[in-house]
């Protein structure tokens, strides 16, 4: 009887430790994901940003869809 109960806590650290590892893995890939979208906001606010100092500076319509000057 000893022996299952031993087996069965040794069991239970591992399957603790392998769950451990899981959630970590998870928080990681989650601030992975996170980073990416602040990256991603980062860019369009950059974005926007130039495309209002090129209208300030220089009077052209600029299309709404590309962005390009429109003729």
């Amino acid at each position: 009887m000893n022996y299952a109960r031993n087996w069965g806590k040794k069991l239970g650290k591992e399957l603790g430790k392998k769950l451990e590892e899981l959630e970590k893995l998870k928080e990681l890939e989650e601030l992975k994901e996170l980073k990416k979208l602040e990256e991603l906001e980062e860019l369009e606010e950059l974005e926007d940003n130039l495309r209002q100092s090129a209208v300030k500076n220089n009077p052209v319509i600029l299309c709404g869809l590309c962005g390009a000057p429109q003729t």
